[in-house]
């Protein structure tokens, strides 16, 4: 897609003037009189000064630039000076006084278009993107006619993927523009903006018409081929990239793009033969397994795997691809450990392949083994807060909470606003019945991450297991709700606020939800079942609130006594 840039071309500008500079006669004296007593007209001081701006460039003298250019802009204060003179400042490297000199251009000049785009630029360049946008915005207030800014403002927007914006941006255009004078581009933004709001089957048909007028428009078949992959049309995606590649040499992307849609339309051996024609590197395999895993062809991904490593057994990096085959497809994690214990410490994969060898050394009972790799991975990985907290999982997991809190201290002061380190810090104050420690450490957590659903949460539902301050409970809750819909935990937080603010029969439509998964399977939390109980009982639905209780004890509820004198009293 052509763009319209500034900055590469001041340049070229300045080497106009300079090249017209160097024919005329250069006084010794800047812009007084000279010796014989004659004065340099405005022209010839002006052409001094731009030599004397270029020789201040090529000395990479600063003073004598900034004198340069105050001279100039006393001399003339036109758009083109503006821009030459914070084409000195750019090049060398001075981005804020680049963008002060055309920010002082742009208010002198605000109906320039060249210095108002070059001044969004420098604003997109320090990531100032409101101010961008503005700043075209206002510019098309005054000037609505102007198609080179309307497409700068298109093009940001859609880029800032404010799609909406840009879509109306597009579509009122003034009347006295003729469609037919309507760039090209307009097409292609409108296509992506729709896209990026997820209407592809409307982007499709612009697409295809670009492309029947431009079958080179390699931006247009690139989108093309995205909306398919979005449609799941993934046979039209193939057939998209197919033409891609007949433009021209297909690069790594091109392959693939076309082996994972090959993949998705369940033909691996046709995937594998385009993986054939792309590079025969790490880059490309990896990759590959890793859509041949995600599809469940853990045979394929297997037998892909073993044939890479025997022409090339030093990508240790595939093991723990293997490790993965080994772990979903067949259910052995013993073998997957061993897989994993194929990768050295000099791969990058090495340190994800502690974490997975960690959790498989837990999830199969060794407990012990698990802590003293976590320990040994901290003591290696000092400066990944993801072991200090795994080994201060296992720590509290084996009764050991105290030198788990300890842990979690040390790691909350080296990483003081990570909210993973501070949650996880206030989950062991909690199980370790710390419980004012561990809601001040969530509401810091709030303070931090405001949509930390998981903090929200545990705020919401503490203060209404309390009965303190039930409105803030309710919309931390509600806010948590939106971010994870559907969260078991969350619905169970909700029911109960509710059934805390007195609204019984809308906390036992929440709490049905809260106790069956995503699969329509029984949840295996004691606490949620124990709610189901107090609701159902409130509401004298004894049955049902008994299989509250029962189901209780048999998730293994921390206070069982207590869920069995519930269940006398019913």
């Amino acid at each position: 897609m052509r763009r319209h840039t500034i900055l590469p071309l001041l340049s070229a500008l300045l080497a106009g003037c300079l090249l017209l500079a160097a024919c005329a006669t250069v006084p010794k004296n800047p812009a007084g009189a000279a010796a014989g007593g004659w004065k340099l007209s405005k022209d010839a001081q002006a052409t001094y000064y731009y030599l004397l701006l270029e020789d201040a460039r090529r000395q990479e003298n600063a003073t004598l630039g900034e004198q340069a250019v105050l001279e100039l802009l006393s001399l003339d204060d036109s758009p083109q000076v503006f821009i030459d003179c914070a084409n000195f400042f750019w090049q060398a490297g001075d981005a804020a006084r680049t963008r002060i000199l055309v920010e002082e251009g742009q208010q002198r000049h605000p109906n320039n278009l060249q210095l108002q785009l070059l001044l969004a630029q420098l604003y997109l360049a320090e990531q100032r993107y409101d101010e961008a946008r503005t700043l075209l915005e206002h510019y098309l207030t005054r000037n609505p006619g102007d198609l080179i800014a309307r497409t700068e403002l298109a093009t940001m927007l859609v880029q800032a993927e404010v799609y909406e914006q840009a879509m109306t941006l597009l579509e009122q255009t003034p009347a006295s523009i003729p469609q037919e004078k309507h760039p090209r581009e307009w097409q292609f933004l409108r296509a992506k903006a729709l896209t990026g709001l997820e209407r592809h089957k409307e982007a499709v048909p612009i697409l295809k018409a670009l492309l029947k007028e431009d079958p080179e428009f390699l931006e247009a078949w690139a989108e093309l081929a995205y909306a398919y992959e979005a449609m799941q049309d993934f046979k039209g995606a193939e057939e998209t990239y197919l033409s891609i590649m007949e433009l021209g040499e297909p690069s790594r992307e091109l392959i693939l793009r076309l082996a994972e849609v090959n993949i998705k339309l369940g033909k691996p051996k046709q995937a594998l033969k385009f993986v054939e024609k792309g590079p025969q590197d790490l880059p490309t395999f990896l990759p590959v397994a890793g859509y041949l895993l995600d599809a469940g062809m853990f045979d394929e991904a297997d037998a892909f795997i073993d044939a890479v490593l025997k022409e090339h057994p030093d990508f240790k990096e595939l093991w723990f691809h293997k490790a993965l085959i080994q772990y979903e497809g067949r259910k052995d994690s013993a073998k997957a450990l061993e897989c994993l214990r194929q990768i050295p410490e000099s791969s990058r994969f090495h340190e994800r392949s502690q974490r997975f060898s960690i959790h498989l050394l837990f999830e199969a009972d060794r407990t012990a083994e698990a802590l003293a790799l976590a320990r040994a991975s901290r003591a290696r990985y000092a400066d990944v807060s993801e072991f200090w907290l795994l080994e201060a999982r296992l720590l509290q997991e084996s009764g050991q909470t105290e030198q788990a809190l300890d842990l979690l201290r040390q790691a909350q002061e080296r990483w003081s606003d990570d909210p993973e380190v501070l949650f996880t810090y206030g989950l062991v104050l909690e199980r370790a019945e710390q419980r004012a420690e561990a809601f001040a450490v969530m509401e810091r957590i709030l303070d931090l991450e405001p949509d930390n659903a998981d903090a929200l949460n545990y705020v919401g539902y503490t203060l209404a297991d309390k009965g303190k301050d039930l409105d803030r409970a309710q919309d931390l809750v509600a806010r948590a709700l939106e971010l994870k819909p559907g969260n078991d935990y969350i619905l169970d937080s909700m029911a109960w606020v509710r059934f805390r603010q007195g609204q019984i029969q809308e906390a036992w439509a929440i709490i049905q939800q809260a106790v069956v998964d995503s699969k329509g399977q029984p949840v295996d939390d004691p606490v949620i079942w124990e709610h189901y109980g107090d609701i159902a009982l409130a509401l004298g639905h004894t049955a049902q609130a008994r299989t509250g209780y029962e189901n209780a004890l048999k998730y293994h509820h921390k206070k069982p006594e207590t869920i069995r004198k519930k269940l006398q009293a019913l």
